[in-house]
């Protein structure tokens, strides 16, 4: 009875330090609180997927009326290219890469984050196997979305937003 007592207070204790240091999972974005409502473009595509679920666990709250949000995140389709870099005999390797634009803007559609490019790379070796070939390309592209959309999680969890009293709103 002790000993599970003291394991259960060790376990509050280590999970208060670790709090208290700052440590945060990797996956997980800490965003503003000032981000919410946002409205997010909506694309089909893994990169608006990913997003929406990272910027949801992460406590934005989203809405899809443009008039409804104070800030605005816009996002291009991912474009998606394969490049050989080098062939022998009976396989080859590629440079797959997929790439998205971005824009943050507040409400009356000034920019916050001006339009910037995120791209992702991955390398792949090919085999004769169209079939195994198609399923990994898919993978991988799948992959560098994934990639994409972590990558602006994190710039959103360290923008800056401009606040009433950075922007004082003129009277006429």
């Amino acid at each position: 009875m002790l000993r599970t007592i003291t394991k259960g207070i060790a376990a509050v204790l280590l999970a208060l330090t670790v709090s208290g240091c700052g440590f945060q999972l990797r996956e997980s974005a800490g965003f503003p609180a000032e981000l919410s409502p946002l409205y997010l473009s909506q694309q089909q595509d893994t990169v608006y997927t990913s997003l929406l679920t990272r910027l949801q666990q992460g406590g934005v709250e989203l809405t899809d009326q443009q008039k409804a949000a104070k800030w605005r995140l816009w996002l291009s389709g991912v474009r998606h290219s394969k490049r050989q870099v080098t062939y022998t005999s009976g396989a080859s390797s590629y440079d797959l890469q997929g790439e998205v634009d971005y824009q943050l803007m507040d409400a009356a559609g000034k920019a916050v984050i001006p339009p910037r490019t995120l791209r992702s790379e991955r390398t792949y070796t090919s085999n004769e196997s169209l079939y195994s070939e198609a399923s990994d390309i898919a993978a991988l592209r799948y992959e560098i979305e994934r990639d994409l959309a972590r990558r602006i999680s994190q710039q959103l969890s360290k923008v800056k937003l401009p606040t009433k009293d950075d922007n004082p709103a003129r009277e006429p």
